[in-house]
């Protein structure tokens, strides 16, 4: 499932979509801008911390969260790269 979310009010109701979407014992494979990227400063774009991204999180098992932060170059030209790469499983009932 992939949709472009433009402004971050739009984010909460995507985010329970994703959630909702996930079977019992589903995997959620993504990646999530860190809010040292370069492009942090882009209001229509959302942009989370450690924290938040491990809120977002809550209740699955987190199997991979890598952050990453790099000097690069965006076909804009030079970058910070600032983001999370997720694996999460969505909790089984008891």
């Amino acid at each position: 499932m992939y949709r472009r979310v433009k402004g971050p009010g739009q984010f909460p109701p995507l985010w329970a979509a994703i959630r909702g979407a996930l079977a019992p014992g589903g995997i959620f494979a993504g990646q999530m801008f860190g809010v040292h990227d370069s492009w942090a400063a882009d209001p229509s774009m959302i942009f989370q911390d450690l924290d938040q991204v491990r809120k977002l999180l809550d209740g699955m098992e987190i199997l991979r969260l890598d952050e990453t932060e790099r000097d690069g170059e965006a076909s804009t030209g030079p970058e910070h790269w600032h983001v999370f790469d997720v694996l999460a499983r969505a909790s089984n009932p008891a």
